[in-house]
């Protein structure tokens, strides 16, 4: 879902925190850097649910077009 936002993917051997924090400074622009932040997060326990990334993508697209 990054690459809907031009941001580079975040994968597996690939992770680190430099590139986590780098695509959430991409998603500053739609208001999702926090949470591409969570969704990121190296542990799963502390990722947001399906249900949880829904209502907050949904909530912001609310925001932004009504």
């Amino acid at each position: 879902a990054l690459d809907l936002i031009g941001a580079e993917a975040v994968d597996g051997a690939e992770w680190s925190r430099d590139r986590v924090e780098g695509a959430a400074r991409e998603a500053e622009a739609i208001g999702l850097s926090d949470f591409i932040r969570q969704a990121l997060e190296l542990e799963p326990w502390r990722r947001p649910s399906a249900e949880e990334a829904a209502r907050r993508i949904a909530a912001e697209w609310r925001r932004r077009y009504g």
